[in-house]
Formats: structure tokens, sequence, C-alpha cells
């Protein structure tokens, strides 16, 4: 493999590229990490710097194979990379003031909650409960599309909460009224499945899945028209849309978006398509974005579009292993953040996922002290998934409760290396990105 070379600006906000074959999956790194797929802050074709890559002598980029093992063509430092521009604002001739009627002031919306954060259940296992769980903390809950009495019972204890349907982005291969999304299977069309260069489809290893064709504009009207036929019945309030990944969980490309930046684009397309027509029946579209950390610019363009109503990454810092939570690496972490900074700014939901086991206070308060960082209320909600439990609702910390106290943040975080801290009325906040957190 030849040695890659960076092209672009060094600077915030500008595209990098490289001279990797198509179709190769690049890594991108900043100084002084190492170069093993752990390190990446990115992956992808293209790369958009941020804000906390100014801080270093500049970015290194590779590739990998499948087996993401040693990284091969690794380049030479590209930097260091400079904060963007602010462009200088043209001036415009002072208009003749005419006298106009005084208008009437806009009010100023109201908080729903009035918390720092907010909670969600994710409950799609095999016999999901809501256990003793305290209902009025929840603001969202995913459930199957068919727990339409398990709704009943979250409003009945707090009728402000939002109840997701549970679908896949993708096509059952199960038939029968219980199958992941709702469909018959087989599909009627075969132009709704995305496909092999040799006509085959794609299945998703240990599921009854095959990849959906997300460019299908068919497929788009079909698939949330039934959403929306499933959620409306059983009275959910949107949907949560699984598998709305940035790197395809197949781990092979369809001929139909065959790289990994026009799988992005794709998931993209697919996900602005189907959310403008939820959003016109009324419902939110919430998808669960795969491999988000190691993608914040691909999951941010998911979420920031008009019909899409915010993301959830199940990985938040990390992933479940037996004894401590398996940790992210700070660099990935740091993307999280900016990722849940982004979605806050931009009024978007945001579900952090903890994955620490419920023996594991330590990670799941870690966890909790980075939702805190940037979550500007309810709309910032975290769930204590206990190693991937998606049947009960677990007790949370005692830095839960600690943190519902909290009060109002008092600003933004301030930021040193990777330490975060941020002050509320009663109390900060401390989380060192890649290790652990205070409340």
């Amino acid at each position: 493999m030849t040695q890659l070379v960076i092209s672009g600006t060094p600077q915030v906000g500008s595209a990098l590229t490289t001279n990797a074959p198509a179709g190769a999956t690049v890594g991108w790194f900043r100084d002084g990490t190492g170069s093993s797929w752990a390190n990446c802050i990115a992956t992808g074709a293209t790369y958009v710097p941020t804000s906390a890559d100014t801080g270093v002598a500049g970015l290194r980029a590779a590739t990998f194979d499948t087996n993401q093992s040693e990284p091969a063509g690794l380049s030479a430092l590209f930097g260091p990379i400079k904060p963007g521009s602010t462009p200088t604002p043209t001036p415009t001739p002072t208009p003749t003031p005419t006298p106009t009627p005084t208008p009437t002031p806009t009010p100023t919306p109201t908080p729903s909650s009035g918390k720092p954060f907010g909670t969600f259940l994710c409950l799609v296992g095999g016999s999901p409960s809501l256990g003793s769980f305290d209902l009025t903390k929840v603001d969202f809950v995913v459930l199957e599309y068919w727990e339409g009495a398990l709704v009943k019972q979250v409003k009945a204890k707090n009728p402000n909460a939002k109840a997701l349907a549970y679908q896949n982005v993708n096509i059952s291969t199960n038939s029968g009224t219980s199958d992941i999304n709702a469909f018959p299977a087989p599909m009627a069309q075969s132009s709704y499945y995305a496909t092999t260069s040799s006509g085959g489809k794609l299945p998703i290893s240990g599921f009854p899945i095959d990849v959906a064709n997300y460019l299908s504009t068919a497929y788009q009207s079909a698939w949330a028209a039934q959403c929306a036929k499933v959620a409306q019945a059983n009275g959910f309030d949107g949907i949560f849309a699984d598998n709305s990944d940035c790197t395809p969980a197949s781990s092979a490309y369809p001929s139909q978006f065959s790289n990994e930046s026009a799988w992005q684009k794709a998931m993209q397309e697919f996900l602005g398509a189907t959310g403008e027509i939820l959003s016109g029946d009324g419902l939110l579209l919430v998808p669960n974005i795969g491999n988000w950390g190691a993608n914040p610019a691909a999951g941010q363009a998911y979420i920031n579009q008009s019909g899409v109503s915010g993301g959830m990454d199940e990985m938040f810092f990390g992933w479940p292993s037996s004894g401590s939570m398996g940790k992210q690496s700070a660099a990935i972490c740091e993307n999280q953040l900016a990722s849940l900074k982004d979605a806050a700014a931009n009024d978007k939901i945001y579900l952090a996922c903890c994955q620490a086991a419920a023996s594991d206070v330590a990670d799941q308060t870690y966890c909790l002290s980075g939702l805190l960082q940037y979550a500007a209320g309810s709309n910032q909600a975290i769930y204590f998934a206990n190693s991937q439990n998606y049947d009960s609702p677990q007790s949370p910390p005692a830095s839960y409760s600690t943190a519902l106290a909290l009060g109002a943040a008092s600003g933004a975080p301030s930021v040193s290396g990777q330490t975060y801290s941020r002050k509320f009325a009663n109390g900060t906040v401390t989380c060192q990105a890649g290790s652990s957190g205070t409340v």
C-alpha cells in the first residue's frame, strides 16, 4: 500500500480527502494518539476537522482491512489545523427610517420540565416490563410497536412522556404480525432490497433481516406508511428507527451504495425522506445511529434534517463487557460529546445509552457526567441499559438522584485538554473523556 496523502485546507470546517482507493476504509487520527483502529476519531473517505483538532500538531490518515487490523499507508502529519474563519459581513446602506407599528413580542417558550437532563427507557426484549421504575421521571420510552398496553401504562403515570415504536430500517425475513419491522415477508417488490453486484440479498448476520435499498423511493414511502399505521394504532408519538448505521451491519456494501460515503448519503436521504412523511403525520423519527462515535459528521447530518427529531447513541462512552464497561477511546468520547453539544444546540433529541452493568456504579456515573456536560433539558436523556438488558429497567445509581437536583447549568462546560467541567446551581460535574467522571 502506498503512503496516503491528505489533501485540502487545514482548517476547521474544510473537508479533507486522501488518495485512498475507492471503497477503502480510511481511519483518521489526531497526532500523538497512535494509529490503531481504537484511536480513530472518524472513518470515511472524507473528514471535516472540528475545533477539537486545533489543539494538536495535526492529523494523519491510514487504511484498514475488514478485520480492522494494523493500519496501512499511514500518511505524513497534516496540519496544524487552523480555526474556522468568520466571514466579514458585507455592509449595506442604512435605509431611511419609516414609522412602523410596534410588533407584538414573541413569547419565550417555557421549558417543559426544568430538569438538567432527561431519562428514557429502551424495552425491546423478549418480555419487556416496566418494573418498579418511577415513570414520572421518564421522558421517552422505546417499545415494540405492538405494546400499546405498555404505552397506556406509561402515559397514565406521565402524560408528557413520548413513546417511540421500535422499527428497523431494513426488511424482516420473518412472517406474521410480530416481525421486526411490521412488514410481511417476503416483501412484494424486489426494488426494496439492497443487493450484491451479482443480484443477491444482503442478510445481517445473527438477525432475521435483509438490508433495504434506502434509495428506493417506493421503499421509503412503504416504510413510512407502515410505521405511521402501527404507531397511530397503538398510541405512539413516533418511531425509533434501529440500524440507522454509519457503516453497514452486514459487513459488506451493496451495489446501490458501494462505499462508506455513498452508504452514509443513502441513509441520510432515507431518514430525511421518511422523516418528512412521518412529521407530516405528527410523528417523531429518532434513529439509532450505529458507529456514530467514529462518524460524528455523518450522525450529525442524519439528525439535523428537518424531518428527523434526533438520534440515539447505543454505545455512549462504552460497550457491554463483563465486569467494568468497555470504554471508548478519549477521541471517540470527545466526538460523542461534540454530537451531544450539536444536538442540544439545535433542539434535537439525544438519547445516550449507558451499557455499564448494574453493579458498575462508577461507569454509570461516568456516562451520566458526560451527558450533563451539554444536556440542555429533558430532550437529552440517558438510559442505564445494564449491558444491553432491554427487558426491564434497572434502578439508577445514587448519582442519578444527585444529578436531578443539580438545578440549572451556569453555562457551557470549561474544557482543559480532555477534562470537561460544568457548573450547576447546586454543584459541579466533571468528566475525563475516556476514563471517569463525578457528579
